[in-house]
């Protein structure tokens, strides 16, 4: 979807499981992005983020597929539960996600 500013993630984290009270089980691993605006790193939408801070990629006004944040596990893992949560300004939102895992030879 179209962007009109820098897209912004403030949360983003994987676990192992989902239950009747939400997600459980965070799996750890390296944030990656398709780059970084100047102080968002993609590390910023990780549970262990400073408060108030979030990822904000590197393009403005993004094409589809040109802005996009992970995580990188250091072992094969099953994801059941994915938090997620853009910026509260409308601006910096997509309205379209595509969720992708790499199986280690493909997406």
């Amino acid at each position: 979807a179209h962007i009109d500013r820098s897209w912004a993630v403030r949360h983003l984290a994987f676990f192992e499981e989902a239950g009747p009270e939400g997600c459980d089980g965070l799996l750890p691993g390296s944030p990656v992005a398709s780059g970084e605006a100047d102080g968002h790193p993609p590390s910023n939408a990780l549970p262990s983020k400073p408060a108030d801070s979030e990822w904000r990629a590197s393009c403005i006004e993004c094409a589809p597929g040109a802005a996009w944040i992970g995580v990188l596990f250091a072992n094969p893992s099953d994801v059941r539960c994915v938090e997620f949560e853009q910026s509260e300004e409308a601006m910096d939102t997509t309205l379209e996600l595509t969720l992708e895992v790499w199986d280690g030879s493909a997406w």
